[in-house]
């Protein structure tokens, strides 16, 4: 599934690279967010061992604090939008529920700049979903095979990044209070590492960042139930109805939507691999049957 290769045009405007644009756009503020909350973080850890400029580090806390929730409100804000084209997208491609111009003109009414932009410079052949026959019930269970594969494929790895990640840093805070207790002399400093220590610990449960694994695994879970109930209506004697291939999407739709996003940068680091992985599935007759 190339992300980077994929349209659908509306008006001289492509779908698919506006829904990307949303989801990048969400990506970005997302981020910034975690950035606002490590700065906060580090202020914290920088005024327990210091003491320096206590007053005008609170107020600097207390606005990146602000911002941290406001870039969140508008990630969410984003990432809803993009989640409402991607679902339009997928319809339009599977069996063909045609995208008007009112719901276009309505999602680029409320779109950032950057993200206008991007839908109408992008002019990219139409790859998203590999199979090109025509829409109907099969085609949609072709392309949720696909897209659940992928999903839980990049899911499964942000499962083992991210509790690696939760795991190392607190190990670390853990083993630095231990052994700067047994080997600092001095009160003040043992409980500056301990109030330190401690910080550390809150700011990954408090940010979400221990959940974050176990969400990602929910994710990967649903999305390999997706793949296998598509797999099942594909290879079954008797056609699948267009109400049963609605009805496994929705069900995917929904659990990709209540889960975290998933880093771009996962996605362009694996890219090439899943691309190949997935062509010889397809190439062995193992998908898109």
């Amino acid at each position: 599934m190339d992300k980077n290769n994929t349209t659908g045009k509306k008006n001289s405007i492509n779908l698919q690279a506006l829904m990307n644009a949303q989801f990048d756009a969400a990506k970005f503020n997302q981020n910034m967010a975690v950035l606002c909350s490590i700065i906060v973080l580090v202020l914290d850890i920088v005024v327990t061992f210091t003491s320096f400029f206590e007053k005008q580090v609170a107020l600097i806390a207390a606005i990146l604090v602000i911002s941290s929730a406001a870039l969140l409100w508008r990630s969410s804000r984003l990432r809803d939008i993009a989640e409402g084209e991607l679902r339009k997208f997928e319809f339009y491609k599977g069996i063909g529920w045609e995208i008007s111009s009112r719901e276009v003109s309505d999602i680029l009414a409320s779109a950032p700049t950057a993200v206008k932009k991007a839908a109408r410079r992008s002019n990219d052949i139409d790859t998203y979903f590999i199979d090109v026959s025509d829409v109907g019930p099969q085609k949609l269970l072709r392309n949720l095979e696909e897209s659940s594969w992928w999903t839980k494929q990049l899911a499964q790895r942000m499962t083992s990044i991210t509790a690696a990640f939760s795991i190392l840093i607190a190990a670390v805070a853990v083993i630095t209070l231990v052994v700067s207790l047994q080997n600092t002399p001095l009160q003040t400093v043992a409980d500056s590492i301990a109030s330190t220590t401690i910080s550390v610990i809150v700011f990954l449960f408090a940010g979400g960042y221990v959940r974050l694994a176990f969400d990602y695994h929910l994710l990967s879970q649903s999305a390999d139930k997706a793949e296998a109930r598509a797999c099942e209506l594909l290879t079954s004697k008797q056609k699948a109805e267009e109400s049963e291939a609605i009805k496994v999407l929705l069900d995917y739709q929904i659990a990709r939507t209540t889960a975290p996003l998933i880093p771009t940068w996962l996605w362009k680091m694996n890219q090439n691999e899943l691309n190949k992985l997935w062509d010889e599935r397809v190439a062995d007759g193992l998908g898109l049957k």
